[in-house]
């Protein structure tokens, strides 16, 4: 069950969300930290986080790893458990860094 079930009633919303939109950004890491990789693409050395969230901005699930990894490896891991909590999702709104997860669906 959603942690946000009250709230989206409050705003006149259903109780589980049925539209999510997800991204990712990368952050630099101090030298200590003990696990990073490289962004080629942002030229970050660091952790990437991606974030999925409701239409209303309410956090749905959150990850963090290396910021060498793709994108698209690590959101089908995303996807795993956004459906597992959320199987009312029929609609993910996502940028071109997820296109090969989702090209069987364009």
């Amino acid at each position: 069950m959603s942690i946000h079930r009250g709230l989206r009633e409050q705003l006149g919303k259903e109780p589980e969300p049925s539209a999510a939109i997800i991204d990712s950004q990368s952050v630099k890491t101090a030298q200590m930290a003990d696990t990073r990789g490289f962004d080629g693409h942002k030229k970050i050395k660091g952790r990437k986080r991606h974030i999925v969230v409701d239409t209303l901005g309410f956090p749905l699930v959150v990850k963090v790893h290396d910021a060498n990894l793709s994108d698209s490896k690590q959101a089908m891991d995303i996807m795993q458990t956004l459906f597992f909590w959320f199987s009312t999702i029929k609609l993910i709104w996502a940028d071109a860094a997820y296109k090969s997860l989702f090209k069987n669906y364009l």
